[in-house]
């Protein structure tokens, strides 16, 4: 039940900062203004809906442990470690 609510507030929490990048795209003036407010608040969304996924294996590997759970983790800490890292520079 606690875990369920984490991972929808993970959820809500990371499509908010999404939603924000969106807004920030269609609202600021200029190119740079936009990219930055596309850059954060993705990297944020990301990194909160990613781990909505991690704490969704960890609940499934309570109730049926197996290695695809720790998989679909670490898959997920290491995309959200090369996304912190190339994010900023990419933009």
């Amino acid at each position: 039940m606690i875990l369920t609510v984490l991972i929808w507030t993970a959820l809500v929490i990371g499509m908010a900062f999404n939603a924000l990048g969106v807004v920030g795209i269609l609202r600021f003036p200029d190119v740079y203004t936009r990219l930055h407010a596309d850059t954060k608040c993705t990297t944020f969304g990301s990194i909160f809906t990613s781990l909505a996924v991690v704490l969704f294996a960890i609940g499934q590997y309570r109730q049926n442990p197996g290695g695809q759970w720790v998989a679909l983790a670490l898959h997920t800490v290491l995309a959200v470690v090369v996304l912190c890292f190339t994010n900023a520079t990419s933009a």
